[in-house]
């Protein structure tokens, strides 16, 4: 069990470095399935059933993304964003 203990002692760690490969890692498919991954872990897998339930009103994943997606503000809306890499963001 010593392998265990190790994985157990640096799970923060591995979580973190993990996280970083999802959002920053050069390849894409890196990136996907680091996303993956994460989102197996924390909302478990979804059985091919729930997702085509016809009888469902949304599906599993709506809640997990609509947390994430947002409606745009004010400022991106008129396009008056500045970010590092251009004058100003077109709308």
């Amino acid at each position: 069990m010593k392998a265990e203990k190790i994985l157990l002692d640096n799970a923060q760690s591995i979580a973190r470095e993990l996280v970083a490969l999802a959002l920053k890692a050069n390849s894409e498919k890196v990136r996907l399935e680091a996303s993956k991954y994460i989102l197996d872990r924390l909302a478990g897998r979804i059985p091919l059933a729930v997702v085509n339930d016809p009888n469902s009103e949304q599906q599993p994943w709506e809640d997990i993304i609509g947390t994430v997606v947002r409606e745009p503000s004010k400022y991106e809306l008129e396009g008056t964003i500045v970010d590092n890499k251009h004058k100003h963001l077109e709308s």
